[in-house]
């Protein structure tokens, strides 16, 4: 990982994750952190802590969510939805109201595959905001692909919805 080449640095972290060498857990937290190196190895390094279990993962997640790179942030918000749900729904919600599009994207993405009530409900908050117009086309697709993912009846029904109304303004439908 100490070499200068993004491409081989992050086949490193590949290999380290493969591997299973878990001593190698300080090294790839440090490389998260390190905002001189590319998105692409600080990603995959935090992908790598993850697959190793790594006791610094957690900590990285956090720092993560707030780095100027969307794609580590991106990365954060999904690796906190598969390892602590609770607490990234908090996080989810927040990106989802505050986001840039990309983080939104992924946010959703993220929320999709969080089990429960709780995010079907926030799920739901945004199809009631789609039928009304007020999220921003760009990602609409990406609210309509996880709500989806859910099997929620109230989704399904809002997405049935959501649907016929498309159509009826559709002039080619």
């Amino acid at each position: 990982l100490q070499t200068p080449a993004p491409d081989v640095q992050i086949a490193a972290a590949k290999a380290v994750g493969a591997l299973g060498l878990k001593t190698a857990g300080k090294m790839l937290a440090e490389v998260v952190k390190n905002t001189q190196l590319t998105p692409g190895v600080r990603v995959e390094s935090l992908r790598t802590l993850a697959s190793l279990k790594d006791a610094a993962l957690a900590d990285s997640i956090t720092f993560s969510q707030t780095d100027f790179s969307e794609a580590l942030r991106r990365e954060a918000n999904r690796l906190q939805a598969q390892t602590k749900p609770a607490a990234a729904l908090e996080s989810l919600i927040s990106v989802l109201d505050h986001g840039s599009v990309f983080d939104r994207q992924g946010a959703f993405a993220a929320l999709a595959t969080i089990e429960g009530s709780l995010a079907d409900e926030v799920l739901l908050q945004w199809l009631d905001k789609a039928t009304t117009g007020d999220i921003p086309k760009e990602i609409e697709l990406d609210l309509f692909e996880a709500a989806e993912q859910r099997t929620d009846a109230r989704i399904k029904k809002s997405l049935d919805e959501i649907a016929v109304a498309g159509k009826s303004e559709d002039p080619l439908a």
